[in-house]
């Protein structure tokens, strides 16, 4: 009798351990399949003006790099008035923004987007590579002025578990652009779009979002003719196109 229970006893405990190994190589295949040491993401404001210090921002788009053009995308009231102007350009009337709630309300939801905070669309990486077209003087300001004061809100309000942004870096696709085709009178998104023949932008977020996805693809390309490398892994070491700009 004790030998037959010594060896359910040691079956018991073979198929425990079992099942931990099981376990733990279950969960590191789903972690490395999750994991990339970087991650793009490509962004467009729309705007009241065009003084990123004064002005506010009445829609936005946040795009992966991925095969789905998983986005976020949202009209924003930017409680103030805005120029005429911008009217004729994105088609945007105030109108359409009185029922719409503010940024403050919207900066959680694409802080989120961004870091993969709560959202699984975006994935916990090392670092997050935001492309944006003249993103050094204008996108970028406005991004971080945003996510700066949700910050000092998020910690006023003893929410300090949020690990917040600090792995961002910026790449300007219109200094790329200077950079791979020099040269040209305009580096707007509309001439870059029949410069390579894509669709060109509407001034509207998400349409001028995947216009630069198409644009960013395409000076892709050319850097890595000229690098000697591949546009994959430009991809999945944006640093290297960052350097190349900056240097």
């Amino acid at each position: 009798m004790l030998p037959f229970t010594l060896a359910l006893v040691y079956i018991r405990f073979v198929k425990f351990i079992k099942d931990i190994v099981r376990s733990i190589r279950d969960n590191i295949i789903k972690y490395n399949s999750n994991h990339m040491p970087n991650e793009i993401i490509y962004f467009d404001f729309e705007t009241t003006g065009l003084n990123p210090y004064h002005d506010k921002i009445i829609e936005y788009s946040f795009m992966i790099e991925d095969n789905d053009n998983t986005n976020i995308s949202e009209l924003v009231n930017p409680e103030t008035k805005m120029e005429k102007k911008i009217t004729d350009i994105t088609g945007i009337h105030p109108d359409m923004l009185a029922n719409k709630k503010n940024i403050t309300y919207h900066i959680e939801k694409i802080y989120n987007f961004i870091s993969g905070t709560y959202n699984p669309s975006c994935l916990y990486t090392d670092k997050k590579y935001l492309i944006a077209h003249n993103a050094t003087t204008f996108d970028k300001i406005f991004l971080m002025r945003e996510l700066n004061a949700f910050k000092n809100t998020s910690i006023k309000n003893d929410n300090k578990n949020k690990p917040y942004l600090n792995n961002i870096h910026f790449i300007d696709s219109l200094l790329l652009a200077r950079k791979v085709i020099p040269g040209r009178y305009s580096y707007s998104l509309k001439s870059l779009s029949t410069h390579f023949n894509v669709s060109p932008g509407t001034h509207r977020a998400l349409d001028d979002v995947i216009a630069l996805k198409n644009i960013f693809e395409k000076l892709l390309i050319l850097m890595s003719i000229e690098t000697n490398t591949t546009v994959n892994y430009l991809k999945e070491n944006p640093q290297i196109i960052l350097d190349y700009i900056e240097y």
